[in-house]
């Protein structure tokens, strides 16, 4: 096997002659570490060259600062979904809502209550996930002040489902009384 370096060759074949005439076994494991068996065991090792990193070059410019935050938010949304089975609950409410929405043939104001009902409940949602993600970062998932944080945020989830419960009940109820 052999390792070129910048200004030099090293042949390593497991145990090869250094210029002392000195036997020598080569750490495959670490090949950077070279050791000497004669009399005194000696351990060589290569420092790592002093690199400057530049800013890389970009044939096109960075994106505008909208289109950032943009990605920035569909990351996010992508991460809290991904984070907690809650939202699959949420989205399987959601699909039984429009459902039953489309089947009862709601007028556009009633679509209006709808879609606020469904996005107070999962922002709420996406804003317990967020103080979850900063409770385990810092650590303090499990100290007293944590726990009583996280117990406000689901409050917070409860209480935007219970609101949009009465206000989905209410929307159904007029439409289902004015069917029959």
């Amino acid at each position: 096997m052999t390792v070129n370096y910048p200004n030099d060759e090293i042949q390593m074949p497991g145990e090869t002659e250094n210029p002392n005439f000195e036997r020598v076994r080569v750490d495959v494991a670490h090949r950077a570490q070279l050791s000497t068996q004669p009399a005194v065991l000696m351990t060589v090792r290569r420092e790592p060259a002093a690199v400057e990193l530049e800013e890389p070059q970009h044939d096109r410019p960075r994106r505008a600062a909208w289109r950032q935050r943009l990605v920035l938010a569909e990351r996010g949304l992508v991460r809290g979904i991904r984070s907690d089975a809650a939202f699959f609950v949420h989205f399987f409410g959601i699909s039984i809502v429009i459902a039953a929405a489309a089947v009862l043939g709601i007028g556009w104001m009633q679509w209006i209550a709808i879609a606020g009902c469904l996005t107070l409940v999962l922002t709420a949602e996406m804003f317990n996930q967020a103080l979850k993600a900063l409770a385990q970062s810092a650590g303090q998932h499990e100290s007293p002040e944590g726990q009583r944080a996280l117990a406000i945020g689901t409050a917070a989830v409860l209480v935007a489902c219970i609101g949009s419960t009465i206000v989905l009940t209410l929307v159904f109820w007029q439409r289902i009384d004015q069917l029959f």
